[in-house]
């Protein structure tokens, strides 16, 4: 079962459960150029693990990546744009035997508004939590 939740919960999740992991897993591209969730202030780090690549290619390697920092009933809060990308893996986690996963909705830079521009009314950056960019 893969439980869904907005931004704000699932810094509340990460900030109040030692065990909870945040994994994003965007493009190497996306966080580079966007930048990524910046958790230490809750004393942990963002994990960075590619679903897909730049190109669209799926990581053949992202089941034995998330294996090599979590077990099966880790908590896992998965993170990409908007929301899809991460639902697709945490329905691929749990169906390789990963018990506690959580999709986020809305993203990091959530849809874009009327404007095409994202980062404006959800997501993420929209709900002001802390991030940065290299």
């Amino acid at each position: 079962m893969v439980n869904e939740k907005d931004p704000q919960e699932c810094y509340d999740q990460l900030a109040s459960d030692p065990s909870a992991l945040l994994v994003d897993c965007r493009s190497a591209v996306e966080w580079e150029l966007v930048g990524t969730p910046n958790l230490s202030a809750v004393g942990k780090k963002t994990l960075l693990v590619e679903w897909t690549t730049a190109t669209n290619q799926k990581n053949p390697h992202f089941l034995e990546q998330i294996k090599g920092f979590a077990s099966s009933d880790t908590p896992i809060i998965m993170i990409c744009r908007v929301g899809g990308r991460s639902a697709a893996a945490c329905q691929f986690l749990a169906e390789n035997g990963f018990t506690n996963v959580t999709n986020m909705r809305e993203g990091y830079e959530g849809r874009a508004d009327e404007n095409g521009h994202r980062n404006s009314f959800e997501g993420w950056r929209a709900r002001q939590l802390p991030w940065h960019q290299s």
